[in-house]
């Protein structure tokens, strides 16, 4: 069971890296003063993937695919640390020692979901401002974020949205292949009739 459920994870992590990056030509850009801005949607495979995976798994995910989007000049140094800040908020809210079988509720997806949109766009937005600071100065640092809020509120909303559906989905599937055994089972339990034995003595007596 334990290597059936690790060929499961194996198969998880190889399918998103693999979204990651060929999907990767839908993330968002926007042209701003101090350059090309890129607003990465296709990260969210990596933030899905925490639901069914050990967090150092995921942020392995996280870090080959932007390192993968770097090459497909699609991502940039900034902006994995900008992911990683967020993916690290996310592995804290779900538990960096959860067990592999974790149970989680609609309500906890969608907070999920909400948490990552909202974080990834104040860094993104943080993001902006830093260097438009550093390119064009605090004159200028107003208008390039404000220019840079379209693309990041988009990429929050799809990650608000699209977080707890994928979650859902995983989840549903991790279930469905290695259905939850009930704490009896776990921990080997036997439960013995003695209502028979019970009724004998009282004929006997």
């Amino acid at each position: 069971m334990m290597n059936k459920h690790r060929t499961f994870q194996g198969a998880v992590w190889a399918v998103c890296l693999a979204l990651l990056l060929l999907l990767s030509p839908l993330n968002l850009k926007a042209v701003l003063p101090t350059g090309l801005f890129i607003a990465p949607l296709t990260t969210l495979f990596a933030f899905v993937s925490l639901f069914v995976l050990p967090w150092w798994s995921s942020l392995l995910l996280l870090l080959i695919g932007n390192l993968g989007l770097m090459i497909l000049h699609t991502s940039n140094w900034l902006l994995i640390i900008t992911m990683i800040v967020a993916f690290l908020v996310d592995a804290w809210m779900l538990d960096w020692h959860r067990s592999a079988d974790e149970k989680y509720s609609q309500s906890q997806l969608i907070t999920i979901g909400l948490v990552t949109g909202i974080t990834s766009l104040v860094l993104l937005l943080g993001l902006a401002w830093l260097n438009a600071v550093a390119v064009l100065g605090s004159s200028s640092a107003l208008n390039v974020v404000r220019l840079a809020f379209p693309v990041s509120l988009l990429t929050c909303l799809v990650y608000a949205l699209l977080i707890p559906l994928l979650g859902s989905f995983l989840l549903w599937l991790r279930d469905k292949l290695f259905p939850p055994q009930s704490k009896e089972k776990q921990a080997g339990s036997v439960v013995i009739d003695l209502s028979d034995h019970h009724d004998d003595k009282k004929d006997q007596q």
